[in-house]
């Protein structure tokens, strides 16, 4: 479900980013939930203002989140999604 290659373009030092949104294949309040009992701040849950956004949460990256952060970050998030029922 998630692809995450730090050697991409995608990724590069060029390119600045901070906040995006993760469309999910169940409501958002269960994987932030389980996320964060795992650990893991995982997001915000857009569902809460925007009822028909129940199945997005807004993540935010910055300078202060290393490539090991990122990736234990996509590592919790296909673990959750996985042992979530779609």
């Amino acid at each position: 479900r998630l692809r995450c290659d730090w050697s991409s373009d995608v990724c590069s030092s060029d390119l600045v980013f901070h906040e995006t949104v993760i469309q999910l294949p169940v409501n958002a309040d269960q994987v932030l939930a389980e996320m964060a009992h795992r650990g893991i701040l995982g997001g915000y849950d857009l569902g809460i203002h925007f009822p028909s956004l129940s199945d997005c949460m807004l993540v935010n990256v910055t300078e202060t989140k290393t490539e090991q952060d990122l990736t234990d970050y996509v590592i919790c998030l296909r673990a959750v999604l996985d042992s979530i029922p779609c």
